[in-house]
């Protein structure tokens, strides 16, 4: 890949309808400000990868971003490969320009990125309003240092997280309380939707005010702080303006007013020296923040720290952004591929669970990878609290591939014989277990059972794949299977934490019984490289719980649906299933689920928001009764075999009457467009919807094409107006007219717009019948100007 060379990595589907991904390598300033301009307009993942050590940024950035945008630094030259651990690259100023990035739709990720000399770092998405959750703003090793102010995030409906990341010495100082901060994160709008503002083992000095959390008065969202040290900045360390929870954080100064308030939940939060060394490490054995952080966060702790070692190492996480090599666990090895007997992964188990405390199983078997444990008859099931890391082995790698896993897995575990389960973590309330580092093959009902009222960690492993050279079988029913066990994470935020999870009969992951559980950052249904088939049944199965978090997965192959909420006694609730991939491999390749990529059977107020669906061998979304209040919000669906979305009944559903009506969504009616008109750039569309009396948001889709029947996908988002119709009766819908604008970035011409209505309830309509968009001047159009 040359840099600057633009790489349209789907441009080998013949389909009018796919996804396209751009991919920018850059190693200089000017091809920075190039590949950023291009990037930012358009409405794809795209991902610029920085080479080298340090970028000089010769223009200002000043940017508006369509769509979602990664930006990874790191890169060995050309972008083959991240480089050596802990290498990030610095964009560098020239101490008077700031570096703005203001959000529309879609995500954002800066990762292993460092900004020094600018006069502030801003990202924002409050000049461009939304009535729901638009994505997510992830930064990750991120450092601020040396500028005139710190990061500044203004957010009204993208979620936040910001983990193992460092603000040092922001310096001017003046009136305005975000002058010289490190970080600040605030919110404006009063009606902005319900996020998530999740601050996790950041480290903060040398600043005026280290931390601000400031809000115009919406708290309708949850603000949490985990593990942060906020330390030796000169006027505050702390400023807490909204409601937040913090939980074993460290900040000496702290000031709390205005509408400010440390929510029930807070505890654990420290106001001592940290004792951190000049690279802002614990001094070791004595800091205070060693072994000292919150392992029970919010999505789970990354895999990694700020310099990519281990995230946790002892019995908790440290506080801060860099992890001690403490370690107050007792470490049983496993030292052979026995089944059994002395210093084999069986008599681990044994030890650990006769163990008073927390316990870590590390591996230290000779020889080469892979080391097969192959197992005679089912390992114990383990009850007590601990670690199982199979990075610990030699020549074990974490993954750093952006999209796909290129880790070394150097411990296998195989069945010799039939065998039900490969590892059961049986834990207890407030007990925490964790499992990485391993390849599981062959297991017949899962390779990980996780049960109980504690929590676990799955989380860099294989399951189907994973160990080179090794050819076994996959499993006959899941390779993860979680019941009960609320809070439990399955991958993770850091590219470190993904599983490769594959070859499963039935189902990738099983999610039963209650509480709420995350599935994030897998790769479902490939190979380690993220092109082959290696599918599951079902990717992503939820038989239960309220608020099961499905985000950022790859989900392809499968052999019938990518997510499904299944029709169950109990069914699950509140399900969020947002910014993941169906239907194509990493290289925007065809690799489609069977038939829908989600499918919801059952239970309400579920939110399928911001996902990309491709290639579905049937609807890309269905929708069946009794499901209701399933919101359907700013996906992109495209190049499905039937419709984009169904809401049962099967097949396009009539315009009827739905006052009083039942059924999957209340039947929710869709828009009838009448006309599209304006530039390549932008326009406006007239229609009007018909439907009970109510407050309603209609969205706006770019197509490349119609299907058969002269209804639409909903390929692209380009635009969303409010409608409220009051002239409905008992027998009869009402109905009101709209007209929006539109923005297609560029490309309108020769395209088709549809639309989906969303009640104030968030039953969410089918996609309607196309309209052609017309390039031609407003103004004429109905013929009396």
């Amino acid at each position: 890949m040359n840099r600057i060379t633009l790489s349209f990595i789907a441009a080998s589907l013949l389909w009018m309808g796919c996804a396209s991904a751009a991919d920018y390598c850059v190693g200089s300033g000017a091809e920075f400000d190039a590949a950023l301009q291009e990037a930012a307009a358009s409405v794809e993942d795209d991902l610029i990868r920085l080479t080298g050590v340090a970028l000089d940024l010769t223009n200002p950035v000043n940017t508006t971003v369509h769509g979602s945008l990664q930006i990874r630094g790191g890169y060995s030259d050309g972008c083959p490969i991240f480089g050596s651990v802990g290498q990030g690259t610095t964009l560098t100023g020239n101490g008077v320009d700031a570096f703005y990035l203001r959000l529309r739709d879609g995500n954002l990720t800066l990762a292993r990125v460092r900004f020094n000399d600018h006069a502030l770092i801003s990202v924002s998405d409050t000049s461009f309003a939304s009535a729901v959750r638009t994505g997510r703003i992830l930064m990750q090793r991120v450092r601020v240092f040396g500028n005139r102010t710190g990061m500044l995030v203004y957010s009204d409906h993208h979620d936040v997280r910001i983990e193992n990341s460092r603000f040092e010495t922001s310096s001017n100082n003046g009136g305005n309380i975000y002058t010289g901060t490190g970080l600040a994160l605030t919110r404006f709008s009063v009606d902005a939707p319900e996020i998530d503002i999740v601050v996790l083992n950041n480290t903060l000095t040398g600043n005026q005010h280290g931390l601000v959390m400031a809000s115009g008065g919406a708290f309708n969202d949850r603000a949490l702080l985990y593990n942060n040290i906020s330390f030796a900045n000169r006027s505050i360390d702390l400023l807490v303006r909204r409601p937040v929870v913090a939980r074993h954080n460290l900040w000496p100064v702290t000031q709390v007013d205005f509408d400010g308030v440390l929510e029930p939940g807070s505890e654990g939060n420290l106001a001592v020296d940290p004792q951190l060394d000049g690279s802002l490490r614990p001094i070791e054995p004595g800091s205070p923040v060693i072994n000292a952080g919150d392992d029970e966060v919010e999505g789970g702790l990354p895999a990694q720290d700020y310099l990519g070692g281990a995230r946790r190492i002892g019995s908790r996480v440290d506080i801060g952004a860099l992890e001690s090599a403490v370690n107050d666990l007792p470490v049983i090895t496993v030292i052979n591929t026995n089944d059994s007997g002395a210093g084999s992964l069986r008599q681990a188990i044994v030890d650990a669970n006769s163990a008073p405390n927390e316990t870590s199983i590390a591996f230290d078997i000779p020889g080469a990878c892979p080391q097969i444990i192959q197992l005679d008859s089912a390992l114990p099931a383990l009850t007590e609290p601990v670690v199982i890391d199979g990075y610990s082995q030699p020549g074990s790698v974490y993954n750093q591939a952006d999209r796909s896993f290129d880790g070394t897995l150097c411990v296998a575990l195989v069945p010799e014989l039939a065998m039900a389960t490969g590892l059961h973590l049986q834990t207890a309330p407030g007990d925490t277990m964790r499992v990485e580092g391993l390849a599981f093959y062959g297991f017949q009902s899962e390779a990980v059972r996780v049960t109980g009222q504690g929590s676990a960690e799955v989380r860099g492993n294989g399951f189907g794949t994973g160990a080179a050279g090794l050819l076994a079988p996959g499993f006959d029913d899941a390779a993860i299977r979680v019941i009960d066990a609320a809070g439990s994470v399955i991958g993770g935020a850091d590219v470190a934490a993904r599983n490769v999870i594959a070859r499963a009969t039935q189902a990738g992951v099983r999610l039963e019984g209650n509480g709420a559980r995350t599935v994030r950052g897998n790769l479902i249904g490939f190979d380690m490289g993220g092109t082959l088939n290696f599918g599951n049944g079902i990717g992503v199965k939820v038989d239960g719980g309220t608020r099961n978090v499905i985000t950022g997965n790859w989900i392809g192959f499968s052999g019938t649906r990518g997510v499904l909420i299944d029709n169950t006694a109990e069914p699950a609730q509140e399900t969020v299933i947002t910014v993941n991939t169906f239907g194509v491999n990493v290289n925007y390749q065809a690799a489609g689920n069977g038939t829908n990529a989600i499918r919801v059977e059952a239970g309400e107020e579920h939110k399928i928001e911001t996902n990309q669906i491709l290639f579905s061998g049937t609807d890309g979304i269905a929708i069946v009764t009794p499901a209701r209040r399933v919101r359907l919000y700013n996906n992109s669906i495209s190049s499905s075999a039937l419709q984009a979305i169904d809401v049962s009944p099967d097949g396009v559903n009539d315009i009827d009457l739905d006052v009083g009506a039942t059924g999957a969504n209340d039947s929710q009616n869709f828009p009838i467009l009448v006309d599209a008109i304006g530039s390549n750039d932008a326009g406006e569309v007239t229609g009007v919807l018909e439907s009970a009396n109510g407050s309603y948001i209609v969205q706006f889709f770019r197509n490349g094409v119609c299907d058969a029947d002269g209804f639409g996908e909903a390929q692209s988002w380009i635009g969303q107006t409010a409608v409220t119709i009051t002239n409905a009766t008992p027998d009869a819908n009402g109905s009101a007219s709209f007209s929006a604008d539109i923005a297609g970035t560029g490309n309108l011409f020769n395209k088709f717009i549809t639309a989906t209505a969303i009640d104030e309830e968030d039953n969410s309509s089918e996609a309607s019948a196309c309209i052609a968009y017309e390039v031609g001047p407003q103004i004429f159009r109905d013929g009396f100007e």
